[in-house]
């Protein structure tokens, strides 16, 4: 065999070599997603979570007679939580 013929068997084994390791290590990679999705659920949803407010914070309203509305705020203490809502 010369030394062209070599090269020529080489590089055609060696890209052999490449194409069936991307074709088992794909092949192996869709077997692993298979079983995954066999056993957990891929769903999500959007949604709210509603959850009470904790006893420490009180929420009231207060009447602003100047305005002529109404206030509603919620504090611990004296800190506002959020910023007070005005109402007519």
């Amino acid at each position: 065999m010369n030394k062209t013929n070599y090269n020529q068997y080489l590089s055609s084994y060696r890209l052999l070599c490449f194409v069936v390791v991307l074709l088992l290590s794909g092949f192996s990679g869709a077997q692993e997603n298979k079983q995954e999705q066999d056993s957990t659920k891929t769903t999500f949803a959007f949604g709210k979570l509603n959850m009470p407010n904790p006893s420490s914070i009180v929420s009231k309203y207060t009447y602003d007679p100047i305005l002529d509305r109404y206030i509603y705020t919620e504090k611990i203490g004296d800190f506002n939580t959020n910023y007070p809502l005005i109402l007519t």
